[in-house]
């Protein structure tokens, strides 16, 4: 799933994408950051800068992680999704903002497949 295609981000060549992480973590154990940690492991181990969810700070309310999220959302070249996003209210709001702003929208399997000279 990707609202544009992947190598049509938003960087300027010789410049490091920054590479929004989005995905379920309400409800579930541990918020799944030991996920959100392992994609952004792999967003950097390509050379881009990995905007993850994961390193704000436990007990703030939901709307603050959003206002948190989409400012990411925005300082972002490309957004990639963890599975069970569709089931996150939170990542599918992440997801319509960068649509519309035309920030391009990919799984992570499908980002992670795009050889690096494309995807970054």
């Amino acid at each position: 799933m990707h609202s544009h295609p992947v190598e049509s981000t938003r960087a300027t060549p010789g410049t490091r994408s920054t590479v929004m992480i989005s995905g379920p973590m309400s409800g579930l154990p541990e918020f799944n950051r030991p996920a959100f940690h392992r994609a952004a492991a792999a967003v950097e181990a390509r050379g881009c800068r990995a905007l993850n969810p994961a390193r704000q700070p436990a007990g703030l309310e939901w709307e603050e992680y959003m206002r948190r999220s989409l400012t990411d959302v925005c300082a972002s070249d490309v957004v990639v999704l963890l599975p069970g996003w569709e089931g996150s209210p939170g990542a599918r709001l992440e997801v319509e903002v960068a649509q519309r702003l035309q920030i391009p929208v990919s799984t992570l399997s499908e980002w992670l497949s795009v050889p690096t000279a494309v995807a970054v």
